[in-house]
């Protein structure tokens, strides 16, 4: 059975080859979306302390973090910039799911408290999910709560308004951007449990910060964050 499964993976790798999103190589077969060299110049994060980093204090006077991880640094015209525009802009829902496991790896790896319920992903709305064809954020909780065996929360909240982009916002119109955003449509799903919203990037936080908001109006709700990239600035 595996002389047939290497011969059948041979023949996919000779007529479908894959390349790396960033430098356009070509792939080996044990290397998925990068290449050594691209993976090696990816900028990862080295937290030695989840529950004071530079996200945490990001939200320091604006909301009670418990814990918070961040996989790579955004570093522009880099594999992380490569990385993301496949998983936002080009369709490649497999990408998002293969780095939620990534995400979720490393923060086993790095002791991440796993003490948390419920995976929820910042959702989108549904007309923009209907754009895209997913949501971006689902993909990688998918792959995180999957490594976990932690439930993945796609039900309970929801996206209220299709509001603008967030690029090129100052700090005050992200916020004005993002006020009153999510709603809560099924509270009893969330009541009393220890939330890890995940999204993709986190810049200002004011997106996170008006769904986190929305959740602690519930009893005995706790949050942490995952994001798979942060800002440089952060």
């Amino acid at each position: 059975m595996s002389f047939f499964h290497d011969v059948l993976e041979g023949t996919i790798e000779m007529f479908f080859p894959e390349y790396c999103v960033s430098c356009g190589r070509r792939l080996l077969p044990s290397e998925h979306f990068l290449c050594l060299d691209c993976n090696i110049e990816l900028a990862t994060v080295t937290f030695d302390n989840f529950r004071d980093n530079s996200i945490t204090r990001l939200f320091w006077g604006r909301l009670p973090i418990q814990t918070a991880f961040a996989f790579m640094h955004f570093v522009p015209h880099g594999p992380s910039q490569a990385v993301l525009h496949e998983l936002k802009y080009k369709q490649n829902k497999e990408i998002g799911y293969h780095f939620g496991e990534q995400m979720a790896l490393s923060m086993k790896g790095k002791g991440f408290p796993t003490d948390f319920d419920i995976v929820l992903p910042v959702p989108l709305h549904p007309k923009k999910k209907a754009i895209r064809g997913y949501n971006q954020a689902e993909l990688l909780a998918t792959g995180i709560a999957e490594t976990f065996d932690k439930k993945l929360e796609t039900r309970a909240v929801q996206r209220t308004r299709f509001n603008p982009t967030q690029t090129h916002k100052s700090m005050t119109e992200r916020w004005e951007n993002v006020k009153n955003l999510f709603h809560i449509t099924h509270p009893r799903r969330i009541q009393g449990k220890h939330i890890l919203i995940v999204d993709d990037v986190i810049t200002t936080g004011s997106t996170i910060e008006s769904l986190a908001n929305e959740l602690l109006k519930l009893n005995d709700v706790k949050i942490s964050l995952a994001v798979l990239a942060m800002a440089q600035e952060i």
